[in-house]
């Protein structure tokens, strides 16, 4: 569940999304140390800057933005191409209820076989 941070510790950026799970997950080893030490979290890459669109089953960035925020995260950096998609995502942001387990692990499965070509950023 999203939090809300008002301090002034540290913060934490990192990658937060469906594919994330399936190698070195920052999600598993950072988030619960940035938590314990009361960090804000930064959420990044939510839509695999972009790539999300390439899966073949792909219908819209929205589970995307939902998966990131239904972590303990305390923001998300969304990248915008266009004032469309700044108004798409700020109406992604007002309908976000948090994704129960069962939607977030089925979003992970359906991301698994692509999700090594979407974690572009890791070596």
């Amino acid at each position: 569940m999203t939090r809300i941070y008002s301090g002034t510790a540290s913060r934490v950026l990192l990658p937060v999304n469906p594919g994330e799970p399936h190698y070195k997950s920052f999600i598993d080893t950072v988030i619960p140390v940035a938590v314990a030490k009361g960090m804000g979290i930064v959420a990044m890459k939510v839509y695999f800057r972009g790539f999300a669109t390439r899966l073949p089953w792909f219908r819209t960035m929205e589970p995307f933005l939902h998966y990131a925020l239904s972590h303990e995260v305390s923001t998300a950096v969304i990248g915008c191409d266009s004032v469309e998609q700044l108004e798409q995502n700020v109406r992604f942001a007002l309908s976000f209820n948090p994704m129960s387990a069962e939607s977030m692990d089925q979003l992970v499965r359906d991301v698994g076989l692509n999700a090594r070509a979407l974690l572009y950023y890791k070596p």
